[in-house]
């Protein structure tokens, strides 16, 4: 689907090259004279072979919602274009310096006319603001360019509102949008975030097969729920994206994070059969649950990047969570244990990284370890005080755990040598550490000699203090 819509905006972006800015009319009249009185200008009314410019400080404006219907315009300067409902169709508007497209009602790029598309390029500093919604792409092709300044709405905000809008596009490499309600892609069109800010008041609906969101760079804000509807897409490869409300993925719709920060406040759920979430890089953050319950076929593959959830990951029926090919399951900011609910295998590659002494995973059904990397252990053990010192930290644990010692790789403990669970030692000149791996936990325990040896490296030590712990079973 991502590479569908690809192909369309690659096709939109060749009709935006293909666009001269060059005026060949320039606006003559009064401030807030008609675009459409062939006496404001000095070569004629603008058409799309007759480009309109509007330069300096001039002011030209619109009476009729369909006044700017076939006309291409070149704004520049300080210069302003202004009016109420514009319903535009065959038009071309370019946007550059401080200029300005201002409407008190709604714009619609591309309401309805030839295949030939209508298109909004805003430069520089340029502006295009409606006081009420925005679409772009109606029953005509539409699309807005942003490589900076701004684009405000004051209401809603809508790509590819009719069937024959398909393929309808927002581009945005600079610049800052601001829409105050809600957005919507729709008809196989696309959202694209390359950089700049987009602030989304409201919710973010996918509505139809082939819609997507993309980003990758930038941030982009959305202050409600965020749904992908059947077999839309949302492709994340840099930049940060901030979900205020819940994430929603419908049936075979899908979320691929290969870059990038993801912060949902809320949950992120798998709703239906045949969702998916892939994460091949970049960080996300969870505040509330991570669910795949109900339903059938959907699939969160952790293979890369960083996943962090400070609720509790819900797996339930056929559903499941891939942890494999560098995929790291960390604690999550404001909270040290991983709670999961369901069966868990570790596969070639799952990491689990721990940032205290204290941090720990729970499975509330099976975890089966083939093959584990723990890193990062945040411990710094106790200074030398001429005694042996012992101590113990639960690092895993389940209602059954099938994997051995073997199975996982464990790194922390600089300055200590691994030996095996059961190993001879003398605790007076021997400084180790050995993993213990029962049916419920795994543990790292250590033992620090009570004769002089040397400090250990301080850069693989880190934050917080480690305590002697008991050994803990989860119940």
């Amino acid at each position: 689907m991502i590479r569908l819509t690809a192909i369309a905006c690659a096709s939109a972006l060749a009709h935006v090259a293909a666009l001269s800015t060059q005026a060949s009319t320039n606006f003559i009249g009064a401030s807030g004279g008609s675009v459409t009185s062939p006496g404001n200008w000095d070569n004629g009314v603008p058409t799309l072979a007759n480009v309109g410019g509007l330069l300096g400080s001039s002011v030209a404006a619109y009476n009729d919602d369909e006044d700017l219907n076939g006309m291409a315009f070149d704004i520049s300067g300080n210069a302003s274009l202004t009016g109420g409902d514009a319903k535009t169709e065959n038009v071309q508007i370019t946007i550059r310096d401080t200029g300005n497209w201002s409407a008190t009602g709604d714009i619609v790029v591309g309401e309805q006319g030839s295949s030939t598309g209508s298109q909004v390029l805003i430069r520089d500093s340029g502006s295009l603001q409606s006081s009420r919604d925005l679409d772009v792409g109606n029953e005509q092709v539409g699309l807005v360019d942003l490589t900076g300044g701004s684009v405000n709405v004051g209401r809603d905000f809508s790509i590819g509102t009719d069937g024959a809008g398909s393929g309808s596009s927002y581009g945005q490499s600079a610049g800052n949008l601001t829409v105050n309600r809600h957005a919507s892609v729709a008809n196989a069109s696309s959202l694209k975030i390359d950089g700049g800010t987009a602030n989304i008041t409201g919710r973010l609906d996918l509505e139809d097969a082939g819609s997507t969101f993309a980003q990758s760079g930038g941030t982009t804000t959305i202050g409600g729920a965020t749904r992908l509807r059947r077999d839309t897409a949302a492709d994340i490869s840099g930049g940060e994206v901030n979900f205020g409300g819940q994430l929603r993925v419908d049936r075979d719709a899908s979320v691929n994070v290969s870059s990038g920060t993801v912060n949902a406040a809320n949950d992120i759920r798998l709703a239906q059969n045949g969702a998916t979430m892939t994460q091949t890089g970049g960080i996300v953050t969870v505040d509330g649950n991570l669910d795949l319950d109900g339903g059938s076929n959907k699939t969160y593959a952790l293979a890369g990047g960083a996943l962090a959830v400070e609720g509790t990951i819900i797996v339930t029926g056929s559903n499941n969570f891939e942890w494999r090919d560098g995929g790291t399951l960390t604690t999550h900011p404001n909270f040290s244990v991983v709670n999961f609910d369901g069966d868990l295998t570790a596969d070639t590659g799952a990491r689990f990284r721990v940032n205290s002494g204290t941090d720990q995973l729970n499975v509330f059904a099976d975890l089966t370890i083939n093959d584990l990397t723990i890193d990062g252990y945040g411990a710094t053990l106790p200074a030398y005080n001429g005694t042996v010192q012992t101590g113990q930290s639960t690092l895993l644990t389940a209602a059954n755990i099938n994997g051995t010692a073997a199975d996982i790789a464990f790194s922390g403990m600089s300055g200590l040598t691994l030996i095996n669970a059961g190993d001879p030692f003398d605790p007076n000149t021997d400084s180790v550490y050995w993993l213990t791996v029962t049916n419920n936990f795994v543990a790292v325990n250590w033992s620090l000699a009570g004769a002089a040896v040397p400090e250990p490296d301080s850069l693989a030590l880190l934050v917080v203090g480690l305590t002697i712990l008991t050994r803990r079973r989860r119940r």
